[in-house]
């Protein structure tokens, strides 16, 4: 705990002590020069010869087998879609080709996807359409956890600026603000640590997402005045992810019934946060920007009034709350200390009704998410033992003699 509580600040001291950024890097290969010496002591996954005793393939044959098609349209469709919705409204209007083109491109590669992994007959499936089966043991907890992880990311991607440009006040402030989502990730962690004691886990993941919903929304009445109720808000929007998203991979684990897909599982419900959270940056990022664009300069316009100053004047005064620095207003002739300050107000005002309008966006997807929630099952407590896997195994058996039988009748 007391590290994480440093380690946003530590880079700042070094920064403004030394001015050398290149400092926090040496650190930080230090750091990932340690993990690598703990994985190569601590972690012993299976050997080659120990996972080819089990399917008696050799490795050529396992190449040949994957699906690279299915990894080719996975990849193109994704990377298609999201390049369509970072461009949307910012680089081309979001009617205009550039932007439509790769968004329908992409959302037409990743149906093809589908189709193709559930009918063509494939050895080794990237996307095992049995598992999609299991709707309510993995389909609903991936969708769940999706939508978490896009609530998530539009904080991720909201707070720090957030903070920075309004609340924080100096270098050691910003890395006091900057450790407000780690702070939460660690609170749900802990809370996920007694998720044997606690049970119950469809109940603790619809709370979860209801309460990170609602504060992702009343993130949206944020102001400039009461810091520290984005402080609690953002703390717990980040409990509540790590609670739903930890719990979310626990109930998929566990809920697979083949033991050779839990890899591929928990692969995708990974993914399907990650990826859920690389289209929610691109959303939010051009929601907030877009709203900012277009409310700065008349927010800045109404902040100067008062001053009586040339509309030339005001419109390099309106440049210069974009650009945000010193260096900017200092190009202006006659520029007050007043007159900056409220040109740094007018900016700090759109920003934050950009921020605004991007808690909303993510509200609705919330309200998904809580609808979805209401579909997750509870862990099996059988499953809560050290023969889990021969638990899991009895219910395949199980599973298999259902479908022997409905196939004689």
């Amino acid at each position: 705990m007391l590290y994480t509580k440093a380690h946003a600040n530590v880079p700042r001291v070094i920064i403004k002590k030394t001015g050398n950024w290149r400092i926090c890097y040496y650190i930080m290969i230090a750091f990932q020069a340690l993990n690598l010496a703990m994985l190569c002591v601590f972690y012993h996954p299976p050997s080659w010869k120990e996972k080819r005793a089990q399917h008696g393939k050799p490795a050529m044959q396992l190449v040949r087998e994957f699906d690279w098609l299915g990894l080719f349209l996975f990849l193109a469709g994704c990377t298609l879609f999201i390049v369509g919705v970072s461009w949307g409204g910012s680089m081309a209007p979001w009617i205009s080709a550039t932007v439509l083109c790769p968004i329908i491109i992409g959302l037409l590669t990743l149906i093809g996807l589908g189709f193709y992994e559930a009918y063509y007959p494939l050895k080794a499936p990237l996307f095992p359409p049995r598992l999609f089966r299991a709707m309510r043991h993995f389909t609903v907890p991936m969708l769940v956890m999706a939508i978490g992880g896009m609530q998530y990311y539009s904080n991720a991607t909201l707070w720090p600026r957030l903070s920075q440009l309004i609340y924080a006040s100096d270098e050691i402030s910003k890395g006091l603000y900057a450790e407000v989502l780690p702070l939460g990730t660690i609170i749900g962690g802990i809370i996920v640590a007694f998720s044997k004691i606690i049970g119950h886990q469809r109940w603790v993941i619809m709370f979860a997402v209801a309460l990170q919903t609602a504060c992702v929304g009343a993130m949206s009445t944020s102001t400039m005045a009461n810091p520290a109720k984005s402080i609690v808000l953002t703390v717990i929007i980040s409990t509540c992810t790590s609670v739903n998203l930890l719990n979310g991979m626990v109930l998929v684990g566990f809920g697979i019934v083949y033991q050779e897909d839990i890899g591929t599982a928990a692969g995708l419900a990974g993914t399907s946060r990650l990826l859920a959270g690389a289209v929610a940056t691109a959303i939010f990022s051009n929601v907030t920007n877009n709203k900012y664009a277009a409310t700065l300069p008349a927010a800045v316009r109404a902040n100067l009034a008062p001053f009586n100053l040339p509309a030339a004047t005001v419109a390099r005064l309106v440049a210069a709350a974009r650009a945000n620095t010193a260096a900017a207003y200092a190009a202006i002739p006659g520029v007050t200390p007043a007159i900056r300050a409220a040109a740094s107000l007018g900016n700090k005002q759109a920003y934050l009704e950009g921020a605004h309008l991007s808690y909303l966006v993510a509200l609705a997807f919330g309200l998904c998410g809580v609808v979805a929630a209401f579909f997750i099952p509870t862990v099996d407590r059988r499953k809560y033992t050290d023969k889990t896997v021969a638990v899991q195994k009895h219910d395949r058996k199980v599973l298999e003699e259902r479908k022997l039988g409905g196939g004689g009748a």
